[in-house]
């Protein structure tokens, strides 16, 4: 090892999920390389993290607004469900009094 310039040598590893995981590891020659790797690699990783979170936010959202649409379009069925109700049950009601005004004219 004697004839081997010294060298740094950086690992970075980040656990991503059970099934994954990111590294890197490098050789350089000097610490300023170093530490402008690290800096490159956790800038890329902060990147791809909140393209992901972007992309998991958007998905949300897209479901929010359909469970929201079809929300509405249950209150708009349930309203006009009550407004049919409320026909059919006034013509019920005429209907009721026009079979006690027989009933009373029979008997």
């Amino acid at each position: 090892m004697a004839d081997r310039p010294e060298k740094y040598h950086t690992i970075i590893a980040r656990r991503v999920n059970e099934e994954e995981q990111v590294s890197i590891e490098s050789w350089v020659d000097t610490q300023v390389e170093a530490q402008t790797d690290t800096a490159k690699f956790l800038a890329m990783l902060r990147e791809h993290r909140n393209e992901h979170n972007k992309a998991v936010l958007e998905m949300h959202e897209n479901q929010v607004r359909a469970l929201v649409s079809r929300r509405e379009a249950t209150g708009e069925s349930i309203r006009e469900l009550d407004a049919q109700i409320e026909v059919k049950r006034m013509e019920l009601e005429d209907l009721n009094k026009k079979i006690a005004k027989k009933v009373r004219s029979v008997g």
